[in-house]
């Protein structure tokens, strides 16, 4: 849908608006903000155009007729989208295959001995464990964004939410990072897709790593908490120390964005995030200030 279409890449075609006072008036765009909208998206790209209500009204035939135009040609893709499509599709049979090699050199990993007599092999194990789930992750994060990956949403207990987002704590502290788990809220029922919020959070706490990293600051603190059992349930990923501006802080959800900390991983974390609020109706803000550093809620309502 258009929505997880926006989720994922947000708005590529800017909306038409034009200034009237102290506000921007749509002239062409609507489904597109509707769908910017339901994909909690914070800010979606304008033209802004001065005219009048006879210009305006030209200027949303002439949108609407061009869209007309790229629906046709959709039908009938060129050689570049033809290309790119067999790509995709390449991508759909290839993916799956990576995921069960890594799957099946970590079962492997499980055969070899526990306890290793040279320290540097026990380090080297663990390094290897540590960077095949990570490119297990990359894989996953793939997937769930190509729609290849289903998402079933089923009541879920907080407790065993935390208990899953714990098993990204390893890889972090061999990548000299520190992550903790703070369940001290009230536990609760909610209905979410366990993999999905799990491969997020464990992304998110990656990316978050990488603006500590800046900070020289390895913390990264998960809670997972709830006011009641009927009431919203919040997942928070926060990095203590690490501070955005204001500029920052508007761009951080947005797709592309090519200075982020972390580079291309954790572009994808935080698509993945945005892709998962928008499939469970969730909402996703990031706050930061000097004394609580940065953190990323997810609210499950």
């Amino acid at each position: 849908t258009l929505t997880e279409s926006i989720a994922r890449v947000g708005v590529l075609q800017p909306l038409l608006v034009r200034a009237q006072g102290d506000r921007f008036v749509l002239i062409a765009g609507r489904k597109r903000l509707v769908a910017a909208r339901e994909a909690h998206c914070r800010e979606v790209p304008c033209l802004v155009h001065t005219a009048d209500d006879a210009r305006a009204y030209e200027l949303a035939e002439a949108a609407n007729a061009s869209t007309g135009e790229r629906r046709e040609r959709v039908l009938q893709p060129s050689g570049a989208e033809s290309s790119r499509a067999e790509c995709d599709a390449l991508s759909d049979t290839v993916l799956p295959e990576v995921q069960h090699a890594l799957a099946s050199v970590q079962r492997s990993l499980r055969l070899l001995p526990h306890s290793p007599a040279a320290t540097r092999e026990r380090v080297a194990m663990r390094l290897i464990a540590a960077e095949l789930e990570r490119a297990q992750w990359l894989v996953q994060c793939r997937r769930y964004l190509a729609g290849r990956l289903s998402v079933t949403v089923r009541p879920v207990s907080t407790a065993d939410l935390a208990r899953e987002f714990r098993g990204a704590s390893t890889a972090i502290a061999l990548h000299g990072g520190q992550l903790s788990v703070d369940t001290s809220g009230v536990h609760a029922t909610v209905n979410a897709d366990a993999p999905l919020l799990t491969a997020s959070i464990y992304g998110l706490s990656w990316a978050l790593l990488a603006l500590g990293e800046t900070a020289a600051d390895p913390r990264v603190r998960v809670s997972v908490a709830s006011h009641g059992a009927d009431q919203a349930a919040l997942v928070s990923v926060a990095q203590p120390t690490a501070v955005l501006n204001q500029p920052t802080l508007l761009r951080f959800f947005d797709a592309g964005w090519k200075a982020r900390p972390g580079g291309a991983a954790a572009e994808l974390a935080v698509q993945l995030a945005r892709y998962a609020a928008a499939r469970h109706g969730a909402e996703l803000e990031v706050a930061s200030g000097a004394t609580s550093g940065t953190t990323i809620t997810l609210t499950l309502l």
